[in-house]
């Protein structure tokens, strides 16, 4: 008997691939890099780190923050193109009607998934 399920919103609950991939562009751009969307789109599913390192190389541990900072200001930006997946919502709902429990997991950090849960 399945007692639980956890899910993965991002990519797999909902289709934020385009607006994060531009989120970081931007953000990384605001530091004198360029990393176009298309390319990190290419890595998502990776660290935050591993994929800013795609485009800096040793970025250090200030630069990191205030890069993810300002991410985080343009996807607080972008959050209303997110769009929830069409069976995405069925799935859970059927979930619940069986009595399973549901949890969603994000990268995102915990303070941007109260943004999203308002969907």
């Amino acid at each position: 008997m399945i007692l639980g399920v956890a899910f993965d919103l991002d990519g797999t609950l909902i289709d934020n691939a385009d607006a994060l991939s531009v989120a970081l562009s931007k953000a990384i751009g605001e530091f004198g890099y360029r990393a176009e969307p298309d390319e990190i789109r290419k890595y998502l599913g990776l660290s935050f780190y591993d994929i800013v390192s795609k485009f800096i190389k040793n970025p250090d541990r200030v630069l990191l923050e205030k890069i993810k900072e300002t991410r985080k200001k343009y996807i607080i930006e972008s959050i209303s193109s997110f769009r929830i997946f069409p069976d995405a919502l069925y799935a859970l709902k059927a979930l619940k009607e069986l009595g399973v429990k549901s949890a969603v997991a994000t990268s995102l950090g915990k303070d941007l998934i109260d943004f999203v849960i308002l969907l």
